[in-house]
């Protein structure tokens, strides 16, 4: 997170395609059901990926519900203390949103 950025907001690019903006995600592991639970009662709002083992998670965000999906990673971030980080460089192919 950069300086000066609100919680769940970043100062770097956000990948997008298709309408999606990419938002990679540290959630304490024990939380991940949690916030996934939290993300999908907004229906619409994002695409939560995750895998096994793993702290990272990956939301694919509607552009048009970018500012709501923000809003509640900062709720979020104080909530169970999910943190906003780089693109993992490990992270797994992923096909369907590869910028």
């Amino acid at each position: 997170m950069g300086k000066g950025s609100p919680p769940g907001q970043t100062d770097r690019s956000a990948e997008t395609r298709d309408g999606l903006v990419a938002r990679y995600l540290r959630i304490p592991l024990t939380q991940i059901a949690y916030v996934r639970f939290i993300i999908e009662a907004y229906d619409g709002l994002a695409q939560m990926t995750s895998y096994p083992k793993r702290c990272d998670v990956l939301l694919l965000i509607p552009v048009d519900r970018l500012n709501e999906a923000e809003a509640l990673i900062a709720a979020l971030a104080q909530e169970v203390g999910l943190q906003p980080v780089d693109k993992p460089a490990d992270w797994p192919d992923q096909r369907a949103f590869s910028p």
